[in-house]
């Protein structure tokens, strides 16, 4: 059994099998090149470490049914996810639920999963759970991403320098 490690220059905004993110190309490719050598590989998603020291808000919360659905596809026998950790990225405690959900019931559906996201963001936030869903709506929308910016980067939450944006001003309305 080979246990690969997601390295840490790997896009976590896009999906691995996007095929826009330049960043996620090369790690399909060193990915594919590991499946196609081994039989049994496991994956080691380390990403609550790698958020402690980026800025990044964690992996995308609207990809992450997609790359656990990659990894079926490619017939991956085990995934370790990186476990809650206070001092890390946001949302992590919705992060970690979704992936739990995801890997205990494999042939969830995309629907499922975002109904599984809302029910979660009731449960914990109460009536105000439809801005905390409409801030991740609009904070992991790809449209305008090229990748994700890694290591230390502040402006990659904003995706601008200045905190005035429109962007920044609408997802702090969300949060007021």
């Amino acid at each position: 059994v080979v246990r690969l490690v997601i390295p840490e220059d790997a896009c976590r905004y896009h999906a691995i099998n996007d095929d826009a993110c330049t960043y996620n190309a090369e790690l399909r490719a060193y990915l594919q090149s590991w499946f196609d050598a081994c039989e049994d590989v496991m994956i080691l998603d380390n990403e609550t470490a790698r958020g402690m020291h980026t800025l990044i808000p964690g992996a995308n919360l609207l990809t992450l049914y997609d790359n656990i659905q990659y990894f079926r596809e490619q017939g991956v026998i085990g995934y370790q996810h990186t476990g809650y950790d206070f001092s890390s990225t946001e949302m992590d405690a919705l992060r970690n639920y979704l992936m739990s959900r995801l890997m205990w019931d494999e042939d969830m559906t995309r629907e499922e999963y975002l109904a599984t996201m809302d029910e979660f963001l009731e449960a914990y936030y109460g009536a105000g759970w439809t801005y905390i869903r409409q801030y991740i709506d609009k904070i992991y929308n790809t449209e305008d991403i090229d990748h994700s910016i890694h290591k230390w980067n502040v402006n990659v939450i904003a995706r601008t320098s200045t905190k005035s944006s429109p962007f920044v001003l609408e997802c702090i309305e969300r949060w007021n």
